[in-house]
């Protein structure tokens, strides 16, 4: 039975379902079994953490140990209620520091053969052990993004299901509930689409908080989820079984007779490889030394010249890869994430690495192959595809390594052959085809190919894996390497992951090395935020790297090598290959006479520049002999060749006089519809990019996108209505998404987008289409971004973000472009829809920051219980304000002492001063500033409001701060006297808005809470939709406003709209309402979209001090 059992469970962990959840056992052994490493180790010492704070005594504490050493469940429930109740928020976030943050790996085998597994890996205790032994980011379950990223395998960091404890609000000690709409996501996928493998939670699953998840977790999806296997001690498997209940699927898997077995049990389940010896005779010896000295001496050669000044270790350069699933291939027995080696060493011996231009296929292999050679096999062999075409298999291992190494390599027995540059070749076709009958030939090796994923077909009998982009550990650790100054790479990382032209710039290894580049050469500058600009300062230092390093070699004339790499590029671009014949590159340079003579003069020819190119700055590589038939010059990166492309194009825009032309007409909508203006430009150069660009749009995008940041402004502009009047929809839409320097307006227009606060709708319903109408999801990630960069309506930055989040969900549908894997595109919409309200005018949010500090404006509302709703005699009630029942807020928060003003709002967006209304000139639109803002929607008040990095309250906490536990109509009293004392309503306010702060008499003053404005003015927006009475209340309502979330019987109500077009709250009533809808209980609904000059709303702060 138990050997059955163990091949199940081997067969289940080669599949990409599999995920191992590790528990407290495994923590001991890390931590060589520190006190705190377990849950009755962690309590215990909260208990002791109490005493010391005097808020337990002593003589007290050992009833609660005896609980804890009983076992029972419920007895730990009570002690984890004990600590985390007395403890409160901040002195529970020291706790957890003092107990955990010190623990370090000691015994990393554990962790590193769990690493081996190749599964995703969770974990059940707050430590962060697993994570550091694996260096690896630990992801908490309240990281929504993160723990997204991690199921769908997009983050290889360790998800922490009970939370960790440098996240104190994600840790779970068996008091807090998990009706959590993310926590409810994480389990159903986990519980029903994963085969769950616990390790070490033997003995966790009777402690409070996993116990209390695996229940939960159990009931909720017991119908449909997935085999579970838990791996236990010898004596624990009868006992485990006997406590399932007969439907259940976990199956118990004994590993051993004692813990230490466990080490063991899992090294055996770990995917093994049988070592292939390097055959290191005494002959060979010397010859083999040789040849790694030779692979040593090409991989110092990486990311020049933009390498580090230190040399790199493979950790340093270490990527991860996914498989690139194909219709007919059945990869189920291969992880979907892993290292390279992990792919090349397993079952399967013919694999095809995929990548864009310097994201680390090269430098993969190149490492792969020296750490082979340490290691002691099997024995690589590193070839370029271009020399293998050229010169067969074994002349190309002589002309690369000479012929003692290929008589030595032909000797040996199974070999590893790697074959760099598929996409390099002269003849795509031809290499495609001498590549898979070179597969066939070497049956008996493993055979692994690179090339760019750009125009790449899966070859018969390879599968296909995908370098993962850097993450942002990886990003801090690369540019660590240019700069001692953390913060400031950590502030440059965070700005350029802020869109996706740089998001993909900094996860790319060779493209991240140039900001290091800058970062190292300007210590008291940041690098430009524009990636043309930054290519530009990068690629100077290129050509003159004596600015870095007197020591390093330096060109003629860097000028000259730098027009003539511009001209080459920008006239060979358009055939979509980085390697030209010399004979074409001297054809090329003939055409332009006065360059080619100074060429002639101060290098005598094309060839010896382009060498000395090389052998200067590595940016274009000449390879073949002088002359020959065989010559050929190699760009080795695409991105440097688009760069000098783009700034060719600008000089010959402007030696034609094109841009100093009046630009011609074009329609709305370019980027959507053809709309060919019958005009076309006589310039040939981008007579020749137009044409080219008709069938294959993508392959002059990326020139014309970095052209328009170069121009950038009017000329940049101009340039798009060149584009747009030859009516190619889809190059002007890549164009606008891909490219910088673009006004806010020549966007608007290109997507047909119609300006003005009342359109937004419109405008909303355009974006929403754009992934039908464009057909490209990455593009449409790009065109959003430049549509928020471009606004500052709040509705538009909340239906953009919206669109990216729905984009990143899944949720919406569509094709990606060439060289994009579906995943990437919503991971990166997923992370740009994380930045998009924060990165929206700082400084201005810092400014409102501290003026509604500095004023003094964030009120205390105190934690307590408080009864909400009218009674049944109340006068004017409604229906819908009853029952009366009991709230608990069950920690204080700030709220706003007053509506949001225009001076506020105008903050987050100027622009929407043009929607105020001078009430038939009773109240002048200039003099309006410190008056309540209206016209404003329910989701342009949360865009605001999370900007801010607040919220909107939700009903119940509106009506607590309202009341002030006042039980009268108004808190100033139950007459209609006392409202107009206080508050703006249709009887004084003269039918408009009033200065906030400013009550009709100085009764209005006397808030008890120093609260104004809440009956009158404006309608306030709450955040939780709209429900017709209180019903089901009864028995009292709890609010965390963390999170913000109700407790209503027991079960958690979402404050937040899940619909977001249902009806949302409003209360307060305004200056157009009578006093009947001014009341305290006076409860509304709105939809979301109204813009109305009488609804406003207000703030709250969730982090208030304990009054």
């Amino acid at each position: 039975m138990p050997t059955t059992l163990h091949a199940d469970l081997r067969a289940d962990l080669r599949t990409a379902h599999a995920v191992a959840l590790v528990g407290s056992a495994v923590a001991r052994h890390l931590s060589a079994d520190a006190p705190t490493a377990t849950w009755t180790g962690l309590l215990r010492h909260g208990l002791d953490r109490l005493v010391t704070l005097g808020r337990l005594d002593a003589a007290h504490l050992a009833p609660y140990e005896a609980l804890l050493n009983s076992g029972h469940i419920t007895s730990q429930h009570l002690v984890a209620e004990l600590v985390s109740r007395e403890l409160g928020p901040g002195e529970r976030a020291r706790w957890l520091r003092d107990a955990l943050g010190a623990l370090t790996p000691k015994a990393p085998a554990i962790a590193q053969t769990l690493g081996a597994l190749g599964v995703p890996l969770a974990s059940a205790t707050p430590d962060t052990l697993l994570a550091a032994a694996l260096d690896r980011p630990a992801i908490p379950w309240t990281d929504r993004s993160g723990a997204e990223r991690w199921l769908r395998g997009d983050a290889p960091g360790v998800l922490h299901l009970l939370g960790c404890w440098n996240t104190p609000d994600s840790v779970l000690l068996g008091v807090r509930a998990l009706e959590d709409a993310h926590a409810q996501a994480i389990l159903q996928a986990l519980r029903t689409s994963r085969t769950l493998v616990l390790i070490g939670c033997a003995d966790a699953l009777r402690t409070p908080a996993l116990d209390a998840l695996w229940r939960w977790a159990r009931a909720r999806f017991a119908e449909s989820e997935s085999r579970v296997y838990l791996l236990a001690r010898d004596d624990q498997v009868d006992a485990l079984r006997a406590g399932l209940p007969k439907e259940d699927r976990t199956v118990v898997v004994p590993y051993g007779p004692k813990p230490g077995d466990l080490l063991s049990f899992l090294q055996s389940l770990a995917p093994v490889r049988e070592p292939v010896a390097i055959e290191s005779s005494a002959d060979h010896a010397a010859t083999l030394d040789r040849y790694k000295r030779k692979l040593t001496a090409e991989a110092e050669l990486l990311n020049a010249p933009f390498a580090a000044p230190h040399r790199r270790k493979l950790s340093d350069v270490y990527v991860r890869l996914r498989l690139r699933p194909q219709a007919e291939h059945d990869l189920r027995d291969q992880p979907a994430e892993a290292p390279l080696s992990t792919y090349l060493l397993g079952s399967r011996r013919r694999w095809v690495v995929l990548g864009g231009p310097g994201s680390g296929k090269t430098t993969s292999l190149r490492q792969l192959a020296l750490r082979l050679l340490d290691e002691g096999g099997p024995l690589p062999v590193l070839l370029k595809v271009p020399d293998v075409c050229a010169e067969g298999l074994w002349g190309a291992v002589e002309q690369r390594y000479h012929a003692d190494i290929a008589a030595m390599l032909q000797r040996q027995g199974e070999l590893l052959w790697m074959f760099d540059g598929l996409d390099e070749a002269l003849d795509p076709n031809e290499a495609r085809e001498k590549m898979v009958s070179l597969a066939a030939e070497l049956e008996g090796h493993r055979v692994v190919l690179s090339s760019r994923d750009a125009d790449y077909d899966p070859l018969t009998g390879f599968d296909d894996l995908m370098i993962r982009p850097l993450d942002a550990d990886q990003q801090e650790e690369l540019l660590l390497r240019y700069t001692t100054d953390a913060r400031r790479a950590r502030r440059v990382l965070t700005r350029m992951r802020a869109r996706p032209r740089t998001r993909d710039l900094v996860e790319t290894p060779l493209l991240l090395s140039l900001v290091g580049t800058l970062l190292r050469a300007h210590p008291d500058q940041d690098p430009p935020e524009r990636r043309a600009t930054l290519y530009s300062e990068a690629i100077a230092l290129a050509l003159n790297p004596c600015e870095l390093d007197h020591r390093r070699p330096k060109l003629k004339d860097e000028a000259l090598a730098g027009e003539v790499l511009g001209v080459l590029s920008l006239a060979l671009h358009g055939e979509v290959r980085d390697r030209y014949a010399m004979r074409q590159v001297e054809r090329v340079l003939k055409q332009h006479s006065a360059l080619n003579e100074r060429v002639r003069e101060v290098y005598g020819d094309i060839d010896i520049l382009l060498r000395d190119v090389g052998r200067v700055t590595r940016l274009v590589t000449v390879r073949g002999r002088a002359r020959s038939a065989q010559a050929s010059a190699h760009f080795p990166h695409r991105t440097y060749q688009e760069f000098f492309a783009a700034e060719a194009l600008v000089a010959a825009l402007h030696d034609c006089g094109l841009l100093e032309q009046d630009a011609p007409a074009w329609k709305a909508g370019a980027a959507l519809n053809a709309t060919h203006s019958g005009r076309r430009t006589a310039e040939p150069v981008l007579e020749r990019i137009l044409e080219d660009s008709q069938e294959r749009p993508q392959t002059w995008s990326e020139v014309l996108a970095l052209t328009c940041g170069l121009l950038c402004g009017a000329d940049a502009d101009r340039l798009i209505a060149w584009l747009a009047a030859d009516g190619n929809p889809r190059l002007v839409a890549r164009v606008v998404a891909e490219g910088e320097g673009l006004s806010a307006e020549t966007v608007y227009r290109a997507l047909g987008l119609e300006s003005g606060w009342r359109q937004w709708q419109t405008r909303r319903d355009l974006l929403f289409k754009l992934p039908e109408t464009v057909g490209d999801l990455g593009v449409v990630v790009g065109l959003v971004d430049n549509v928020a960069r471009g606004t500052t309506d709040g509705n538009d930055l909340f239906w953009a973000r919206e669109l990216l989040q729905r984009i990143a969900r899944g949720e919406v549908t569509g094709a990606v472009g060439e060289g994009l894997i579906l995943w990437d595109v919503q991971a990166r919409a997923g992370a740009l829809a994380e930045v998009l309200l924060t990165r929206h005018r700082p400084k201005e949010r810092e400014a409102l920051r501290r003026a509604l500090s500095d004023q003094d404006l964030w009120k205390v509302v105190p934690a307590g219980d408080y009864v909400l709703g009218s009674s049944n005699d109340e006068e004017g009630r409604y229906d819908d304000e009853g029952p009366q029942h009991l709230v608990t807020l069950a920690k204080p928060l700030s709220m706003l002492a007053v509506p949001v003003t225009w001076e506020m709002y105008e903050h987050f967006d100027p622009e929407h001063r043009a929607a105020r209304d001078d009430f038939d000139n009773c109240c002048p639109a200039d003099e309006q500033d410190q008056h309540p803002v209206y016209q404003v929607t329910w989701y342009a008040a949360v865009a605001f409001a999370e900007w801010l990095e607040v919220r909107l309250p939700i009903e119940a906490e509106w009506e607590i701060a309202c009341r002030a536990r006042t039980t009268t109509r108004h808190w100033s009293g139950d007459c209609e006297t006392d409202l107009a004392a206080v508050g703006w309503y249709r009887g004084n306010s003269g039918q408009h808005t009033h200065p906030v702060a400013t009550p009709p008499t100085a009764r209005g003053q006397n808030h008890p809470w120093g609260l104004h404005d809440m009956h009158g003015n404006v309608w306030e927006w709450c955040l939780d939709s709209w429900v017709d009475h209180y019903r089901g209340r009864e028995t009292g309502v709890i609010i965390d406003s963390d999170r913000p979330q109700m407790t209503i019987q027991s079960r958690a109500w979402p404050a937040d709209p899940s619909v977001l077009a249902v009806r949302c709250t409003v209360r307060g009533g305004s200056w157009s309402n009578f006093a009947r809808d001014a009341r305290s209980a006076l409860r509304s609904g709105c939809n979301p979209r109204n813009q109305w000059p009488n609804l406003g709303f207000r703030l709250v702060l969730p982090a208030a001090p304990e009054p």
